[in-house]
């Protein structure tokens, strides 16, 4: 007979805490199991056990009363815990399920400077590593007379440490973190502000808690998903924090217009006297003002001109913009507000048509007749090159007028070429129309070789083939020369005999 053991099932693994788990929690970590053995309905046979990594956990060793386990949360625990539960019965068969666990470590340091205040920082944090702090006093001197964010006046500093953490976790890594400043009350502090090395300055505890008699604490908790605290500075204001007010200066002599490429030009002044916190506020929308998708930006003290690029307009919508002097309480009045419609081409349907060149001279005389509505047109671009073009490859030679017709001097080049040429409608702002070639002109001229100095045909040097006056002298010269030597050796001969004469040749 062949008899098989059915192993026990595990039908429920359940941790029964509520909430995250951190060392240091007065519930201890509480799991327990449900089980079936078909063999063992009463489970009177079967035997438990709970593990870590192979080892026992305390109190939960195996036994048949380990059916639940509790065990206070250990250092050792720390982040991810797997806890394996098994379940064995009599007759050697075993199952195992195991329940992930995620323990945080409960920590936090603490430093206190030479002037007696003191930096407690509380931390929940996923590393089992020890977490620190490291505080020492700060030059007053550099937190004097501070304009303050939000608050009108200015404040001096009764307290100032440098604060560093000794490890840094991101966010994801923090469960939750806290932050306590203990000073004594004789110090006059009303304010604890964290300061970061860029100089942006963030109120962390407006007030104060007594800790006893002589003692005070200012108690910062950091917001949720947010990283430790970087390095910085803490700073302890004194004297009572005023609310600030919307700014003194104002918007006056604002316009707004419309310029070439569809661009928005702004101008203003200021009346009063701006803060380094003050901000001048700028703000567009296509359409009615409080537009969902408006464009903003911030400029500052002594700034009064504003170009809205045409990339960001569409022709012929309007525009509303504001502009107005802000803090971070609010913005003063009068601000800058006006309607702009933007302008990027010609209207009108403006065009060249019975478009003529001719020739005067040395001149060029181009007519033409305008088609379309010429409401929009303050004057036209008479546009010309050697070789014909399209509207996308317009040249950038063009002569300008008022009205229909121009002359253009001709160019002196030599040659032999044919100019193209096109008139465009131009409007107020500047804005131009493009065209193809719309006629053509030969042009021809030849090269210039006069010369003004001797009245010939020639420049530079005598022109070959022929001798100048000069050589023919110096030729002459030369001759007689010759004719004067030899008729001198012929006479050595006299009436002598030939063969007698010893001739010097």
């Amino acid at each position: 007979v062949d008899v098989r053991n059915n192993n026990p099932m595990i039908l429920s693994l359940d941790l029964m805490n509520e909430g995250d788990l951190f060392t240091g929690q007065e519930e201890p970590l509480q799991m327990s199991a449900t089980v079936f053995d078909v063999d063992d309905p009463s489970a009177a046979g079967l035997e438990y056990s709970w593990s870590n990594a192979g080892v026992e956990l305390p109190g939960c060793e195996r036994s048949n009363i380990a059916q639940t386990c509790t065990v206070p949360i250990m250092d050792s625990y720390v982040t991810a815990f797997p806890v394996s539960f098994t379940v064995y019965d009599a007759n050697g068969g075993s199952t195992s399920q195991e329940l992930m666990l995620t323990i945080w470590n409960n920590g936090g340091g603490s430093a206190t400077t030479d002037s007696g205040i003191t930096v407690s920082y509380a931390i929940k944090y996923y590393a089992p590593s020890q977490f620190s702090v490291s505080a020492t006093d700060a030059d007053l001197s550099n937190y004097e007379n501070k304009e303050l964010p939000g608050y009108s006046g200015t404040y001096s500093a009764v307290g100032a440490v440098d604060y560093a953490p000794g490890t840094t976790f991101s966010a994801s890594d923090v469960l939750e973190q806290s932050m306590d400043v203990t000073v004594a009350k004789d110090l006059g502090a009303t304010s604890l502000w964290y300061v970061t090395d860029a100089g942006l300055w963030t109120l962390i505890a407006s007030e104060s808690s007594d800790v006893d008699a002589t003692t005070e604490v200012f108690e910062y908790v950091l917001p949720a998903d947010s990283p430790v605290l970087s390095a910085g500075a803490l700073v302890l204001m004194g004297g009572s924090l005023a609310q600030a007010d919307v700014p003194d200066a104002s918007i006056t002599g604002f316009s707004a217009a419309a310029a070439k490429g569809g661009a928005i030009v702004l101008n203003w002044g200021v009346d009063g006297t701006m803060l380094e916190s003050d901000s001048i506020d700028i703000t567009i929308c296509e359409g009615d003002a409080g537009c969902s998708d408006a464009f903003t930006t911030g400029l500052g003290v002594g700034i009064s001109t504003f170009s809205y690029s045409g990339s960001n307009t569409v022709h012929g919508a309007y525009y509303n913009v504001v502009v107005e002097i802000c803090n971070t309480v609010g913005c003063s009045t009068p601000k800058g507000v006006g309607n702009v419609t933007a302008d990027k081409s010609v209207d009108g349907g403006v065009s060249a048509m019975n478009f003529a060149v001719s020739e005067s001279g040395e001149t060029w005389v181009v007519d033409w007749d305008a088609t379309g509505e010429t409401y929009d047109v303050a004057s036209w671009n008479v546009c010309y090159q050697r070789g014909t073009f399209d509207a996308a490859n317009m040249p950038s030679t063009c002569a300008s007028t008022l009205t229909t017709d121009v002359t253009i001097d001709k160019p002196t080049a030599a040659g032999t070429y044919t100019y193209y040429f096109t008139a465009v409608p131009v409007d107020a702002l500047g804005n131009t129309a493009a065209a193809a070639a719309l006629n053509s002109i030969d042009y021809q001229r030849d090269a210039d070789t006069s010369n003004v100095d001797d009245g010939t045909n020639v420049t530079g040097t005598e022109a070959s083939g022929e001798i100048p006056m000069v050589a023919w002298g110096m030729i002459a010269g030369v001759v007689l020369v010759a004719f004067v030597v030899g008729a001198f050796i012929l006479s050595r001969g006299g009436d002598d005999d030939d063969e007698n004469k010893d001739w010097d040749y």
